[in-house]
């Protein structure tokens, strides 16, 4: 592996472990957070370019950057781009 790749592999690395640590999930093996703003919240940690990917029910996948405003009551949406977002329904 080169040295840029594994650079890069060990920022995300550190990146996630962080966020673990900051949702408290650290040393857990099942987290739980319930209604769309506690789930927010706790994904805010996890969202930004390339520090995680979504595949999608039917191919393809994209890079959560952060969580978008939505008007759409119990939604949660996480925005791929300015201006796109993907809506999830948590309680659904």
């Amino acid at each position: 592996m080169t040295e840029l790749r594994e650079r890069f592999f060990e920022k995300v690395r550190l990146h996630w472990h962080d966020a673990i640590t900051f949702v408290g999930a650290g040393d857990m093996k099942r987290a739980e957070w319930h209604g769309a703003a506690a789930i927010g919240n706790a994904l805010n940690s996890f969202l930004g370019q390339n520090v995680n990917h979504a595949y999608y029910p039917t191919g393809g996948g994209q890079d959560w950057k952060y969580r978008a405003q939505t008007d759409v009551d119990g939604c949660i949406a996480l925005a791929v781009e300015d201006g796109w977002s993907t809506y999830s329904n948590p309680s659904a």
